[in-house]
């Protein structure tokens, strides 16, 4: 993502899809690996259901 996307809910949706397609394939564990002071994904992340 580049800064003329931050805030468009770009990463909200890639997030939501992959999700989505990691339930059709029956995945029972998905870990997200990010930056510890990338706030903005942590919020994402803690939306989606995952634990930080």
């Amino acid at each position: 993502m580049t800064a003329k996307t931050f805030g468009k809910g770009f990463d909200s949706n890639i997030a939501k899809i992959l999700l989505e397609r990691a339930k059709d394939i029956n995945l029972k564990r998905i870990t997200a690996i990010i930056a510890p002071n990338n706030l903005p994904y942590r919020k994402i992340l803690t939306k989606m259901g995952f634990e930080l």
